[in-house]
């Protein structure tokens, strides 16, 4: 490949690298965050039950407060159980992430080793031209000497 495609290709590269790094940093701040809120959901509702039991020791709630007690107990460990999988989705959206920075890391370092390659090959190639001037230049030099016309 020619040196200005594989800097195309690796400029490219390092885009996309970086595009898949702010893409994981989002996926992880997503699953702090849902995390941040499960570990709230199941303090509050700790707190709730806490709450639940303290009335109940009292005696004086009526029937209907009981139920409705209950039914916001149970729909606080409803929401609970959904942040779960909630939890999961996003552990697994980070984990995919991941592996997609990591596969354009890899495609990163396969673009910069052929840079590198590429730009030793150009090297080469021009101290080799270097080279066969002055050889020519000797060449020369020699062939003037040797054919006797030095003092004409």
């Amino acid at each position: 490949m020619r040196l200005r495609t594989i800097e195309t290709l690796l400029r490219l590269a390092r885009q996309a690298e970086d595009r898949a790094r702010v893409e994981a940093r989002g996926r992880r701040k997503a699953l702090d965050d849902s995390t941040r809120l499960s570990h709230t959901l199941r303090l509050y509702a700790g707190e709730y039950s806490d709450q639940l039991v303290a009335n109940g020791v009292g005696g004086n709630a009526t029937a209907d407060e009981l139920d409705r007690q209950s039914a916001f107990k149970r729909k606080l460990d409803r929401t609970r159980i959904e942040q779960s999988g909630v939890i999961d989705n996003n552990q697994a959206s980070y984990n995919a992430a991941i592996e997609f920075v990591s596969q354009n890391q890899m495609r990163t370092r396969i673009f910069e080793g052929l840079e590198s390659r590429a730009r030793a090959a150009v090297k080469r190639r021009a101290e080799r031209a270097e080279q066969a001037v002055l050889d020519d230049l000797v060449n020369s030099r020699r062939n003037f000497e040797s054919s006797g016309t030095e003092g004409a």
